[in-house]
């Protein structure tokens, strides 16, 4: 079958390069299109034996001229391509590539709704314009695929409620999955209990009260750490470059950077902690973290609560909460064995329940892509 898929470069290596894989070890013909292409992330995807093209997006909320050229740039490529079946995923490759495989007669469209973040959570005025805009298009978009894939049962509930999508078109997977062979079990810190938030240093992901909290934890448990592996972002929620120079000249983080490869960070670390206010599809972070057997904290919303147990592989805490959330981490940073307890439940989690391979086989089989 002649396969094309649609989504960002780096995460199409990155978190779909296990499955791209398995399509073509399937005896597919596979073509990707993606957004943001380098030399690097080129190299790296036609070394999974894929086809790679390029097509034009924005990035940054609704730009009508840029999207219709995204919408052309896709149907034109497409159209030369004439694939059997059509993979996206991400809100405007979804959205674009659906709409423009419609002319492609035979083509079966899927998707893969990775969450949905701020467009259907917010209720400020300009997010709310913004939805008004997505909806229509998103409801065309979906309404011609043969089914979509979600990570998250909220989500699959909540677009159904806005009339969005067909709830039997719906088949719920466990998040993107993670490669148990990569990122492997490895032995906790055992000189410190050591925090790790990786990810963008913005309000949504909870980066202010995780700070706040954590000076509050330093006070009781001196030999505590918090390290931060991502990145400054221009989104005006973020901390900037100065808050994280300040908070490491005064001992109270430790800034990491963004990292290619978390898994050093992550051996380094006992507990994973995102204590997100955004809607997430199902955390990677988070994934990878319990793979290697890291206990979690984070929020009972939707995506986050996929990954948690509560008071077995990790613990939940209220979005926002500054003090719920300095009481877990000295839950934690005060029981070792607790840690050590849960990082192993969250190791067995990961196994029976995240396993990329586990995961791609539901999508291949449900695309007919595997007998």
């Amino acid at each position: 079958m002649r396969v094309a898929v649609v989504g960002r470069a780096r995460s199409l290596y990155r978190f779909r390069g296990c499955l791209l894989h398995e399509m073509v070890k399937e005896g597919h013909q596979v073509r990707v299109f993606a957004s943001d292409l380098t030399d690097a992330i080129f190299e790296s995807l036609e070394g999974l034996g894929v086809e790679v093209d390029s097509y034009p997006v924005s990035q940054t909320g609704l730009n009508p001229i840029a999207d219709i050229r995204t919408y052309y740039s896709l149907k034109k490529s497409l159209s030369q391509y004439q694939p059997d079946l059509l993979f996206s995923y991400n809100l405007k490759p979804v959205i674009y590539s659906s709409l423009a495989g419609k002319s492609i007669q035979g083509l079966e469209s899927w998707s893969l709704i990775t969450g949905l973040g701020h467009v259907f959570a917010d209720s400020n005025l300009k997010v709310r314009a913004l939805r008004a805009v997505v909806t229509p298009l998103l409801r065309s978009a979906l309404s011609v695929n043969k089914g979509q894939f979600y990570q998250n049962p909220d989500d699959v509930r909540d677009l159904a409620g806005f009339g969005i999508s067909d709830v039997n078109k719906a088949t719920l997977v466990a998040g993107s999955g993670v490669d148990l062979d990569i990122f492997d079990r490895r032995p906790l810190p055992v000189d410190k209990v050591a925090f790790l938030f990786s990810g963008r240093f913005l309000k949504v992901k909870g980066i202010h009260q995780l700070v706040a909290a954590f000076k509050q934890v330093r006070q009781q448990c001196p030999n505590a750490v918090l390290r931060l592996a991502g990145r400054v972002d221009d989104n005006p929620t973020s901390l900037s470059k100065l808050d994280v120079l300040q908070l490491v000249e005064q001992g109270i983080i430790e800034n990491l950077g963004w990292l290619e490869d978390i898994r050093p960070a992550l051996e380094m670390s006992s507990v994973i902690v995102l204590p997100s206010s955004y809607r997430e599809g199902t955390p990677r972070s988070i994934l990878e973290a319990m793979a290697m057997g890291r206990a979690v904290i984070t929020t009972d919303l939707p995506g986050c609560r996929e990954t948690v147990v509560d008071g077995e592989n990790g613990l939940f805490v209220p979005a926002d909460d500054v003090e719920a959330l300095t009481e877990a981490m000295l839950t934690l940073a005060r029981d070792p064995g607790l840690v050590a307890r849960m990082g192993e439940a969250s190791y067995q989690l990961a196994k029976r329940k995240f396993d990329v391979h586990k995961v791609n086989d539901v999508m291949l089989r449900t695309m007919g892509l595997r007998a």
